[in-house]
């Protein structure tokens, strides 16, 4: 028996013995790494990002259009602005009610009470700040603190109501099936949606002052200034820390860090200002509202700090980071952002990893700044007419599909764009001059008229419907419709008698009847195949391979145009049918479409894709031959004769400075609710311009749109880049 218990308990002890070595070969052996990664991390301090430089954007020319400069900021912090929060006023009031029913006579004692010494402190140092700086307290009373709350606020109050969610374990749900667009007015919908989750308006205003979010502690510039004044300004403040007894001055943060100080960052400049403003675009902070434009649900956050961050990690997008908001900044934004840098040090301040930045690359564009500014000035008042009008211009390079201009009227300045032009202004403003009219459908839609015919003609005369010879009697034929009960309402009775028409004679006096005839013949379908592949009705801009199409999409709003039925119930009617064939409702385009409609009558009839960036290794422009060089002449003919035979376009003649045999215009007039014009200049030297343009107002388009476009060939042909021959004295 005593034996047998002997044993057993040699049996344990050799067991525990056994368990003790693997133990102690696990610490040993297996562990070793683990500990020693331990202990080599107690020895590290955090990795710290390193911001990149953003790209440089150029136009053609190799000028500068968007560019990062070194600054320094005069910086609050939000637990200062706070103070000046109407709505944070609201909730501690209601705070205060709640505990002392009806004492609203001493609201204005107990704001006093927990927060006047902070908005003392903050008003003295505010005058302080203005004064160096030179700039207007009242700016920063009425504009840039409101800007910061307006701004912060939204966020909170879109965190609350995620938050909201998510302790119901619910799928959240956005407020707007719209992406991250100026015409969206977040802040009112997210506040009436949040009301109705929390009916009570102090409940609703803890739930998002209760919120913590990273924008909270972040400095916000409200002045740039130069290196002597912000090191004035940091000598002024850098001292000042809350001491024990004034931590309580402050909403929130009770920390020492004053709420005012100077940074050294990077501004985005814009030399030319409003020139090409629609096309250049901003930059702006990405956050849970902008990281639509780049296809992010929510915002990416990246608060690691420990592990070298890969590749992917270098390049992506975090909280606060600079991103694109329209234009090339964000069609390219992937381009121009570059890959921020990584830093990580151990305790002693020696480098452990050391991950350098990669600068964003540069972006050329096909653009001339100097063209943009000339054709501006044409709609602004430098034309035969000397009157403003508000439109659209674009041209393009005929040889190349290359766009050299596109203008929209009226502009806005890009270097103080987030300065002077806030969120209810745009929405609000009158003349939409925010909306790229060249290219975008937002600020109207914009019928071709007769522009189109030029199209319709080419594609009738290449698929047979139509032959050289086809005639038709305006006058007898008018006659003939209107009695049999055809009747294109608004367009058959246009009888201008033009007797019997051919193909280029229909171009030339722009006839109504044979057009609507020759719609009439080809049929929908047939003529909708068609200006698909001349390039109406969708997206027709080539963009380089690093573009993303959503992207892009969001940047620019290319209008792909309009070509159906106006009630899609009941399919298209005759009369809408013959109504497309002279360019109107149901046929909507954007002016780079019919500019790019001009540039393949041009080419003799090769379509090709336009395009704004310079990049032959990425930018593959698609090429093809829609329509015979005999077919395209017929056409050519036509166009010559609006201008130099007699044609619509007759009263341009005495304002065309160029020998016919030294360049020539072939022109197209158009009438809709507004002026068109479309054409091409070609010179005996090969040089060839495709423009199109729109004037708002509701003249024929050979009273405005057509003397303009005059006046920007002159002005282009004194370019000092020679697109145009020089006219004659």
């Amino acid at each position: 028996m005593f034996e047998r218990r002997l044993k057993i308990l040699i049996v344990i002890f050799l067991l525990a013995i056994a368990g003790l070595v693997t133990r102690l070969y696990r610490l040993g052996v297996l562990g070793q790494e683990y500990y020693q990664n331990l202990i080599q991390e107690s020895l590290e301090t955090q990795g710290k990002w390193l911001d990149t430089v953003r790209g440089t954007i150029y136009d053609r020319n190799g000028r500068v259009l968007a560019e990062d400069i070194p600054v320094f900021n005069v910086c609050i912090h939000y637990k200062l602005a706070l103070l000046y929060d109407p709505r944070f006023r609201r909730l501690v009031d209601l705070q205060f009610l709640t505990e002392n029913p009806g004492q609203e006579h001493s609201l204005e004692d107990n704001w006093q009470n927990l927060y006047g010494k902070g908005l003392a402190r903050a008003q003295n140092c505010l005058v302080a700040i203005a004064e160096k700086c030179g700039i207007d307290k009242t700016e920063i009373d009425n504009n840039k603190i409101p800007r910061i709350n307006a701004s912060i606020y939204k966020i909170r109050l879109d965190q609350a109501r995620r938050s909201w969610f998510r302790e119901r374990e619910l799928s959240y749900v956005p407020v707007s099936d719209k992406d991250y667009d100026p015409d969206v007015n977040y802040v009112a919908l997210l506040e009436a949606d949040f009301q109705l989750k929390y009916p009570d308006e102090l409940k609703r205003l803890e739930k998002i002052y209760a919120t913590d979010i990273y924008e909270m502690y972040q400095p916000y510039s409200i002045c740039e200034v130069g290196v002597d004044v912000a090191t004035e300004i940091d000598d002024m403040f850098s001292g000042m820390v809350v001491d024990l007894e004034e931590k309580d001055v402050w909403p929130f943060g009770k920390d020492s860090q004053f709420p005012i100080e100077v940074t050294y960052d990077k501004t985005r400049v814009y030399p030319y200002r409003d020139a090409a403003c629609h096309l250049i675009g901003q930059v702006g902070r990405y956050n849970e509202f902008s990281c639509l434009l780049v296809g992010h649900n929510e915002v990416n956050v990246d608060y690691s700090r420990y592990a070298q961050p890969d590749q992917d990690q270098l390049g992506d997008y975090h909280l606060n980071d600079r991103m694109g908001f329209w234009g090339f900044e964000l069609a390219c934004d992937k381009r121009l952002r570059g890959w921020r840098g990584w830093i990580k040090r151990d305790i002693e301040g020696k480098v452990v990893t050391d991950v350098p930045i990669r600068p964003g690359d540069d972006v050329q564009v096909t653009i001339d700044i100097d063209l943009q500014k000339r054709i501006a000035r044409v709609f602004n008042g430098a034309n035969p007419l000397g009157k403003v009008y508000k439109g659209a211009a674009v041209l393009i390079d005929v040889n190349t599909g290359q766009v050299l201009a596109a203008v929209s009227v009226p502009t806005f300045d890009l270097q103080n764009y987030f300065k002077d032009y806030d969120q209810q202004e745009i929405n609000a403003n009158a003349d939409k001059k925010y909306y790229n009219r060249a290219f975008s459908y937002q600020a109207d839609f914009y019928q071709p008229g007769s522009t189109a015919k030029v199209t319709h003609l080419l594609g009738a005369l290449e698929n047979g419907y139509i032959s050289p010879g086809q005639t038709y009697d305006c006058y007898r034929d008018n006659i003939d419709w209107l009695a049999d009960g055809s009747v294109l309402t608004g367009v058959a009775r246009q009888v201008h008698n033009h007797g019997y028409v051919g193909p280029e004679d229909a171009i030339r006096v722009s006839c109504n009847f044979y057009f609507a005839k020759v719609a009439n013949k080809v049929g929908y379908d047939k003529m909708i195949s068609w200006l698909d592949k001349a390039g109406f009705g969708r997206e027709i801009l080539s963009w380089p391979d690093y573009t993303d199409a959503d992207c892009v999409q969001k940047a620019f709003k290319e209008f792909k145009g309009y070509l159906r039925s106006l009630n899609s119930r009941r399919g298209v009617t005759d009369e809408e049918i013959r109504a497309m064939g002279i360019g109107l409702n149901p046929f909507a385009a954007s002016i780079l479409q019919v500019a790019n409609s001009m540039a393949t009558v041009g080419r003799d009839g090769v379509y090709l894709e336009p395009t704004l960036i310079i990049d032959k290794d990425q930018v593959k422009q698609k090429a093809r031959r829609i329509a015979s060089v005999a077919n395209t002449r017929i056409v050519q003919n036509g166009m010559a004769g609006v201008i130099y035979e007699g044609g619509t376009g007759k009263n341009l003649r005495n304002l065309v400075n160029w020998d016919p045999d030294v360049l020539k215009i072939y022109a197209k007039t158009g009438s809709t609710d507004f002026s068109v014009f479309s054409s091409y200049a070609k010179a005996v030297d090969g040089r060839c311009l495709a423009l199109a343009i729109v004037v708002e107002s509701s003249v024929d388009g050979a009273v405005a749109a057509g003397p303009l476009s005059i006046a920007i060939y002159k002005q282009v042909a004194e370019s000092e880049f020679n697109y145009l021959p020089k006219p004659q004295e």
